[in-house]
């Protein structure tokens, strides 16, 4: 049987690729041009699994036998294996609601009062449109965080306005302690401040929320590893993705000082969940084969060189928290994979990933005026939060007090 362009797979792999580029949307052009890519991707699949077929059956009756025989079935059946194990993936009781003790139920209060403050009482908060706010975000942080037991300090950077040659001063809030191996750090972070037009509850308040009280619970443990934390400034566009990203200015300033960060992880968007079907997407329409279609989990989001270690986090998290937990990692041209601050680590070679309730594909309120306090599930936050700390522990190597 002739060769045919099927045969090798790079039809198939070049779809995929761009399927994942095409822009994430609900509705109109590109929605429907993202489910035709699905439609052709799904139908080279099959075309390239049905030749593999037909070649080592015709193999086969050709007297083939020995190594020739066992390279074309093994050609049939890798991709029924790989689909077999995704299709695993899926399986498991979905997660019920969790516990709720005392002490879950007073984090949960918690993390409700620091979302209301920032939300509510500061509102949104972003350094073109509204830099007072930014800055009573920036006061109240700092004063949370020495709170919590941790000295701070700021990272002042300037970033250009409308007209250019107007410049800002922005501050990325840091906290840290030095471990037994002081040279090794663990990097946890969160972005402060909003998009325009959005106070921001979910996005990102409910992750700040989490770190000051990661931050609380940690203040007194002995370290093997050194561990910082940070509050970054400017994860929201304009500056999403530029040299001005607060966690771009973190990540280049402390490569430059040769500091060996043993690996990073940011806390995006952490507090809506929903057990009706249907409430979760993804940015590639193929995945939702083999991950839940019920926006009740939490998601650890990494690149393909953050792999090792996104998985072994996902795994650490799910053995101390009631919620799923699901993980993937994926080129970072894949839509959401870069969507926060650990993008700036893991393109300068640092193993990096996120921790997320994965934002746009399950938060009706993305980036709107109604991202507000009471959509958020702060028993469920308080759960994640409680594995959290367990990952955390195995990360800097902290011992129980």
């Amino acid at each position: 049987m002739n060769r045919w362009p099927f045969q090798s797979g790079w039809w198939v792999f070049g779809a995929i690729i761009v399927l994942a580029i095409l822009p994430y949307r609900r509705t109109g052009i590109w929605a429907r041009m993202r489910a035709g890519w699905t439609f052709g991707t799904l139908v080279l699949a099959l075309a390239w699994w049905w030749h593999a077929w037909a070649a080592a059956w015709a193999h086969m009756k050709a007297g083939g036998h020995g190594v020739g025989v066992l390279g074309a079935w093994v050609k049939v059946l890798w991709p029924l294996g790989v689909a077999l194990l995704l299709a695993m993936r899926k399986l498991g009781p979905a997660p019920g609601p969790p516990s709720t003790t005392p002490a879950r139920l007073d984090c949960a209060q918690r993390l409700q009062s620091v979302v209301h403050t920032l939300a509510v009482e500061i509102g949104e908060r972003n350094v073109w449109g509204r830099p007072a706010a930014l800055a009573a975000a920036v006061d109240y942080i700092a004063a949370q965080m020495i709170e919590a037991g941790w000295n701070v300090r700021r990272e002042e950077f300037e970033v250009p306005l409308v007209p250019l040659e107007k410049r800002a001063q922005c501050v990325n809030l840091v906290a840290e302690r030095t471990g037994k191996d002081a040279d090794d750090w663990v990097i946890v972070g969160a972005h402060y401040d909003t998009a325009a037009g959005t106070p921001g509850a979910n996005d990102n308040a409910s992750g700040v929320a989490v770190m000051l009280e990661l931050m609380r619970r940690s203040a007194h443990w002995p370290l093997q590893r050194s561990l910082r934390w940070v509050a970054f400034a400017n994860e929201e566009p304009p500056f999403f993705l530029t040299r001005w990203m607060g966690s771009d200015v973190h990540a280049r300033r402390a490569l430059e000082r040769s500091e060996r960060i043993v690996v990073m992880f940011t806390l995006e968007t952490l507090g809506f969940y929903s057990d009706e079907p249907g409430t979760q997407r993804y940015p590639i329409p193929l995945l939702d084969f083999w991950f839940p279609r019920s926006g009740n989990f939490v998601g650890v989001v990494g690149n393909l060189g953050s792999a090792r270690t996104v998985a072994r986090a996902a795994s650490r998290l799910s053995q101390a928290t009631e919620l799923s937990v699901h993980w993937v990692a994926l080129p970072a041209v894949v839509t959401g994979v870069a969507w926060s601050d650990h993008s700036p680590f893991f393109r300068r070679g640092v193993p990096a990933f996120m921790v997320t309730d994965t934002a746009l594909f399950r938060y009706p309120w993305y980036h709107t005026a109604n991202d507000t306090p009471e959509k958020l599930d702060y028993v469920r936050l308080a759960s994640l939060t409680d594995g959290l700390e367990s990952l955390l522990r195995s990360l800097v190597g902290a011992l129980a007090e």
